[in-house]
């Protein structure tokens, strides 16, 4: 589970995951090979699964094995988008893509970056 809100009477931060450890009428308690904590379950709780993440979301975070989606008609797949995307991975990365030929061209477009300054008015 990813933690969506943060809540520092628990030392909870966005992006923090979680393994579901044991679930009952009143708490929910979550685990992370560090810590172990109980939420109440009187109200909402501010958890989404953690099956899958963004390169944006990702950043920061480890994984023993990544699974990478580089589409190449994307315009998000680019050099810095690849890199976070591939450096999440500890043991082994999986890159899956519509097509092989024009993935090296996609992985070293740049990213650009505007500023509402860098608008001109036509």
């Amino acid at each position: 589970m990813r933690i969506t809100r943060n809540d520092a009477a628990l030392d909870l931060a966005n992006g923090d995951r979680f393994t579901v450890a044991e679930v009952s009428r009143t708490s929910l308690t979550l685990v992370d090979g560090r810590r172990t904590v109980e939420l109440p379950v009187r109200g909402p709780l501010h958890l989404d699964h953690a099956y899958a993440n963004t390169v944006h979301g990702s950043q920061g975070v480890t994984a023993d094995r990544v699974l990478i989606d580089a589409s190449t008609r994307s315009r998000t797949t680019n050099k810095d988008a690849f890199y976070v995307a591939i450096s999440r991975a500890r043991l082994e990365a999986r890159v899956y893509t519509d097509d092989r030929t024009k993935l090296p061209a996609a992985v070293e477009r740049e990213a650009q970056k505007h500023a509402a300054l860098d608008l001109e008015r036509r």
